[in-house]
Order: structure tokens, then sequence, then C-alpha cells
């Protein structure tokens, strides 16, 4: 059960999109447009630690893992401004014996998951509680069809470049979507440039982006040009719960003091406390990144250090 709660909470933080075919086709209250119909894994795999899949079918949304935990879901029938659609999902069922029988879940919150959909990626996108925390989600993630084409390979593009300042360490928290923020300049390839000032925090005026955060395509440089090679934050707790020596982190792979890029998600470490980080109430999403030595990222570092 323990499982199923921790993988819970990552459901909680799901989103997911139907573009054009959404509009094109339309869609009937709680039926998906049947691109979306079939079973789904994870984009990204590195260092993950368990195998997992999503189903979606015309009545159900399925979590796989090592048990099943099915959802019945709603679609609601309005798209939303960046394009997604949300689905709700509730009556929670779980099977441990392969789907051949269910039982009522303990929880029964209704729970919303913007969907975003783009060239055979699905992109889920799950939103906070929104009475506890309105407005807010959290980390978006990327899947790909388990029966996909065999040759098919994914090439992440470039959607966003973050320019850091050479000594930043530590986290960094930008605000988007901010009608006061910085207007983000775009290079000749099309690719929003924002620059991080000394401070680790600013306003911004940039989209949110949640499709390019779950894809991986933000591309990370110190202002003297050096890229900043990113490192999934999967790595970083497996190297974590290992508790590895510098020798150990060398032996997969790794430079203990190389500088790494972390990103993930949305909204860390809580709306009260960003509020106080930017001295005003903050609306919106906020995305936030940690550049550091792998040493210190494994070591670990509290959020609220830098506030």
């Amino acid at each position: 059960m323990k499982k199923i709660s921790v993988f819970l909470c990552f459901i909680i933080m799901f989103r997911f999109w139907v573009t054009d075919v959404y509009s094109q086709k339309g869609t009937e209250e709680n039926q998906l447009p049947g691109p979306f119909i079939g079973t789904w894994e994870p984009l990204i795999t590195e260092c993950s630690p368990e195998s997992r899949t999503i189903g979606l079918s015309e009545q159900f949304f399925i979590v796989n893992t090592n048990d099943i935990i099915r959802y019945s879901y709603t679609l609601v029938d309005t798209l939303n401004p960046d394009g997604s659609v949300n689905m709700l999902i509730y009556d929670a069922k779980i099977s441990c014996d392969g789907g051949e029988s269910y039982l009522e879940a303990s929880w029964t919150d209704t729970m919303s998951i913007s969907i975003y959909y783009d060239n055979n990626i699905l992109v889920l996108l799950p939103h906070k509680d929104p009475v506890v925390t309105p407005g807010e989600v959290s980390q978006p993630e990327a899947f790909v069809r388990v029966d996909r084409n065999p040759e098919y390979e994914f090439t992440p593009g470039t959607k966003a470049v973050f320019i850091v300042p050479d000594n930043l360490r530590g986290y960094s928290w930008v605000a988007m979507e901010q009608p006061d923020g910085e207007v983000p300049a775009k290079n000749p390839s099309g690719s929003i440039i924002i620059n991080i000032p000394e401070s680790g925090k600013m306003l911004s005026q940039a989209p949110t982006m949640p499709e390019a955060l779950a894809k991986r395509e933000f591309a990370f440089y110190f202002q003297s040009g050096s890229p900043i090679p990113p490192i999934h934050e999967n790595c970083i707790s497996l190297l974590r719960g290992k508790k590895l020596s510098d020798e150990g982190i060398i032996a997969h792979g790794y430079n203990p003091d190389q500088l790494y890029v972390s990103y993930s998600r949305y909204n860390n470490p809580g709306r009260r406390e960003i509020n106080k980080l930017f001295g005003r109430k903050i609306t919106g999403q906020v995305f936030w990144f940690q550049v550091d030595t792998l040493r210190d990222m494994v070591k670990g570092r509290y959020m609220t250090d830098d506030l």
C-alpha cells in the first residue's frame, strides 16, 4: 500500500492535452478521442525506480505499477487557454491480482489532470488540492505509446534557454506569466531566452510551458557560455539513497565535482514560502531549478535555506 500511496501523490500531479484532434473532432462528456486510447509508458526513464504504465480507455484511467489503480473519469468540455483539456478522475479502485478483481480505494477525492497531446506524445500535468492550493499544478510527465513503432526515437528540441550567472549556486525561481514580469527575448531558432538575475528569482512574462518541461526541452547555460548539463532528480535520489562516497558516485559514472542543473516541477517549496521569497503575493505557476555540484545535490540542501 505504501507504493500505491506514493504513486498516488505522483498521479495527483498530472495533466494532458488533446490539441487539434480534440478541436477537430470535439468530444462528448466522458469520451476521449481515439488517439488517446491505449497504453502509455514514460518518455523519460532515466534512473526510474520502477516500471509503470498508464492506460486510457473509453471508461477508465488506469495506473499500472506493482498493483493496478483504476479511476473513472469525466472530461471537462472546455479547452483551456493553453490548448489543454481537464480530466476529472474519481471512484478509485485497486486490484492486486492483475485486474481480475477490484476493491474500493480508501480515498474518495476527485482529482484534476490537465491533458496535452502533440506528435504522439501525451503529457499529463496534475493539479494540486483546489482547496489547500487553488490553481496550483505540480510535475508534468510525458508518455509514449507502448505499441509505438520500434523505430520511433524522440529527439527533444529546445523551447527555452535559461542563462544563469556564473557564480549562482542553489535554487532559483521564475514566476511565469506575470503581467509585470520581464518580457523574454527569443533567439533565431525561436527558443525563449530567460536571463536569471544574481538573486536567483525573477518575474517573467514567459509561458508556463508544461509540455517542454515534461519533455526536458529546457537548456541551461552560464553567462560565460558554458552549458550546464542536466541531471534527473531520480538519479539524485538514487545516489542519495545509496549513501555513496565520492568514489561510489564516480563508480556510477558521475563526477561529484561537476556542476549540474536539476529541474522537474513547479511551485516548491509552497505558496507561502514563495510569496515570502518574492515579497508579494504570486499567482500562477513558479518554475524552479537547482544548480550545484553533484556532491552538494546528493548531500541535500534545504530549499528554504535560499529564501
